[in-house]
Formats: C-alpha cells, structure tokens, sequence
C-alpha cells in the first residue's frame, strides 16, 4: 500500500497505539517528488511502537535515514530490511548512544545506490547480527558480500573467510 501525505497524518495517530504491533512490512511512502519535503518530514515524525519485531522500510524518499530508526526507540527489532528510495547516510541515532547496540540478527539492504556505510561500524553497533543481504548496493565499504554494487549476496556469521 502507498501511504500519501493525507493518509500520513491519519497513520501517525494511529501507528502509536498499536502497542502490540510485532512486524510492519512494506511500508512504502508514495513518491517525494509529488509532496516536496513535507513527506520526509512527517515520515520523521513517525515513531513505531518500541516492540516492533520485523521492519520493512521501502522507497524511503530521505538522504537521511528518519532519527526514530534506532536501538532505542526500536529495542526489540530483530530484522530490518530497507529497500529502494533515495537513502545515503544514516542518522547519527542509528549507530546508538551510551553504548546501546542494536539486536536485529537479520538485516537486508537492497538497491541502495547512494547509502554509504562501513561494514566494521555495522559490526559494531549490531553485535548480534547473523545474516546480511544486500544487493545493489555499491557504497558499502568493506562488506564480506561478493558484487555488492550489482547482484549482491548474502553473508552468514560464522562462515569460513569472513
């Protein structure tokens, strides 16, 4: 489902009583270019409930990723999947403060063309990570994944070179 901005408002409302709320997949923010900068700021308005299990975030239309994706705000998530959009840097809340660390065990990045980041800080900041996918990708640096910028592939922890 694409979510405009007069739906926006409605979902802000309603997205923080959803308390009991365990996965909200594809999540996907119409197209920016039709709302201007008024999409990108209500969709970092957007707080998810804190037991959210599972994260599918799409076309998110931002360079920067929403201050609410973090290991605070988002505790409990245990797989984040962010796809497509104009994403590039992730905001400075996502790689947590006061030593928090995130518990996703499953993360997938997938046609990400401009998001830059390092594979040693994801290691860092998601010490219980297990699986990474990513794919179409060409800005994550150092990544264990063969072709990252193109077909991509997975990455499991504790297989032999990586």
């Amino acid at each position: 489902m694409l979510v405009t901005v007069a739906h926006l408002n409605t979902y802000l409302e309603g997205l923080g009583r959803l308390s009991n709320l365990e996965v909200l997949l594809g999540f996907r923010p119409a197209r920016a270019s039709h709302h201007g900068s008024d999409l990108v700021d209500k969709l970092d308005k957007l707080y998810p409930p804190p037991g959210l299990l599972e994260l599918c975030l799409q076309f998110y239309p931002g360079k920067l990723s929403p201050a609410w994706l973090n290991p605070i705000s988002l505790h409990m998530l245990r797989y984040l999947w962010i796809s497509s959009g104009n994403l590039a840097v992730m905001h400075e809340s996502f790689f947590g403060e006061n030593n928090s660390a995130w518990n996703i065990e499953g993360l997938m990045f997938e046609s990400l063309s401009d998001l830059e980041m390092e594979w040693q800080t994801v290691q860092q900041v998601m010490p219980s990570l297990k699986t990474v996918n990513a794919s179409w990708c060409p800005n994550l640096e150092s990544f264990p994944i063969e072709d990252v910028g193109f077909r991509g592939g997975v990455w499991k922890k504790g297989e032999r070179g990586r």
